[in-house]
């Protein structure tokens, strides 16, 4: 290999560690059920620059261990902190768990018990 072969590869590889380091996984994720209504709330920090290009593109719910809804997304609402709500179905004492996945890298998990 020549040194012109080094340099594109060093590129590349420069590119692709900038992109990696600009992508963030959702840093916060706030649940609330709401009994009266059956509507559970899923609140993301998750801050990008572009909400098209950079989001939350899957939302999975399951409720006591088994899969109650699972959401995906082209993007996302805001660029920093957003909500979705989600009518569930939950008796007292089950256990809600969410899990938010990035687009380009992460994921951020809460639970909530009704």
């Amino acid at each position: 290999m020549n040194q012109y072969t080094f340099l594109i590869l060093g590129i590349l590889a420069l590119m692709m560690t900038v992109s990696i380091v600009s992508a963030n996984p959702p840093s916060d994720l706030n649940l609330t059920y709401d009994k009266s209504s059956g509507n559970l709330s899923a609140t993301f920090t998750h801050p990008v620059a572009d909400s098209t290009t950079h989001y939350v593109k899957n939302v999975k719910v399951t409720m006591d261990g088994k899969e109650v809804l699972n959401e995906n997304y082209t993007s996302q609402p805001t660029v920093d902190v957003f909500t979705y709500v989600y009518p569930i179905n939950a008796s007292a004492g089950s256990v809600i768990d969410v899990i938010g996945q990035c687009n380009i890298f992460g994921s951020k998990e809460s639970s909530i018990t009704v």
